[in-house]
């Protein structure tokens, strides 16, 4: 279930004022040469109903988190279209964390088909909120790339890392680790990576797959 709603050129302070209505979303991805979009509609009829409004997840949007509302698990997308003068914000108020963190795998998943670069903009958006210096962003930009190179690793690629450096890409996935798979010892002693790079992959595995979750019931305001 999700609460929602957009605005032009307004701070999510004034975003966050307005009432919440509820919304059904459809997720589309891109296809010939059209960036994909985020369709809400007043019912659940989505399938006959036309949808109330569009937001557009083309190579400008943004997703980013933020607990500038009263509402709990709120994220937002900010995007630009062709005739619109300023960006738009949407926001988003999930009724879990988990449900938080699949709806925007799937949304970044669109965003990067449509040619954006969502992981870097969201945690930017996210430390700018927090008001991190710029030398900061440009930190969390290259070690959010770092990461998302890392994942795109093979089994047999990720067992030469370091064991650190997956213990921070496990962090970065925001997997739970069991703590057997940090101790585990080869014959000579030294740390046996391979269940945590087996954790790891099922992860990443799985975040492919949650990239298709398309459809879902929820709250929009607005429009």
């Amino acid at each position: 279930m999700k609460q929602g709603g957009r605005q032009m050129g307004k701070g999510l302070s004034k975003l966050a004022a307005m009432s919440w209505k509820r919304r059904w979303f459809v997720l589309t991805q891109p296809s010939e040469g059209r960036p994909a979009t985020f369709a809400y509609y007043d019912g659940p009829n989505v399938t006959n109903d036309p949808p109330r409004g569009l937001v557009l997840l083309n190579a400008s949007a943004q997703i980013f988190m933020t607990d500038k509302t009263k509402k709990p698990h709120c994220f937002c997308i900010q995007s630009t279209g062709a005739k619109d003068g300023k960006a738009i914000t949407t926001i988003l108020s999930a009724t879990s964390n988990e449900e938080v963190k699949k709806w925007m795998r799937s949304l970044q998943g669109a965003i990067k088909a449509s040619g954006g670069v969502v992981d870097q903009s969201a945690k930017l958006s996210k430390l700018a909120a927090l008001g991190g210096t710029m030398t900061s962003q440009k930190m969390g930009a290259t070690k959010t790339a770092m990461f998302e190179n890392l994942k795109r690793l093979e089994e047999p690629e990720l067992l030469n890392l370091p064991m650190k450096k997956l213990e921070e890409l496990a962090k970065y996935l925001d997997m739970s680790v069991p703590k057997e798979a940090l101790t585990e010892k080869l014959r000579d002693g030294k740390p046996d990576k391979r269940p945590l790079v087996k954790l790891i992959t099922n992860k990443i595995q799985l975040e492919k797959m949650t990239t298709g979750f398309g459809a879902g019931a929820g709250w929009g305001m607005g429009e």
